[in-house]
């Protein structure tokens, strides 16, 4: 993997914390301002999707880039 991909590597990573951020700001909003109106599932849906970006991050995160080739 070259530097160029490694960099694109590190910013997709920060793209996806900072969804993630986003997400759990509009859950803790969710959950804070809309209460007796289903907040509650609504929050908990939107923490569902940001795990599963989480989940990408991690594997992102346990790339080996050693063993990463340009190949096609």
């Amino acid at each position: 993997m070259n530097a160029k991909d490694q960099q694109e590597l590190y910013f997709i990573k920060q793209e996806l914390q900072g969804i993630i951020r986003e997400l759990e700001g509009i859950a803790s909003g969710i959950q804070s301002d809309f209460k007796g109106i289903g907040n509650e599932k609504c929050a908990t849906r939107i923490n569902q999707i940001a795990d599963q970006y989480r989940y990408v991050k991690q594997k992102l995160n346990h790339i080996d880039i050693s063993k990463v080739s340009d190949r096609g």
